[in-house]
């Protein structure tokens, strides 16, 4: 639940990503040799993977949950609980509290 449900969840969805992708890019990098087109081909590559992973961040992360035996909704429900505290906090510190100078 926190994986998905923290602060920097976005950066570890994309971070697991990268994992992910990192050995078939060697692969390719070791069987097709070092040259131009290799580099272009696997930056391309991950390019691309990155945009679906940002693109269904929302619904990976929901099914992950599921998967693990939360309830559907669940974590999109606590970022947005998180968000919404953190936000009221924010605002009673600026209306109740003294700057400290």
């Amino acid at each position: 639940m926190h994986d998905v449900t923290c602060r920097t969840w976005a950066l570890r969805h994309v971070a697991r990503s990268l994992v992910q992708v990192a050995p078939v890019a060697i692969l390719l990098l070791v069987f097709l040799g070092p040259s131009w087109i290799t580099y272009v081909g696997i930056a391309g590559g991950i390019i691309m993977a990155l945009i679906y992973s940002v693109a269904y961040i929302e619904e990976t992360s929901a099914h992950r949950l599921v998967k693990h035996g939360y309830p559907a909704g669940i974590g999109s429900e606590v970022r947005m609980r998180r968000s919404k505290r953190a936000a009221e906090e924010q605002h009673y510190n600026a209306v109740y509290r003294f700057p400290e100078n």
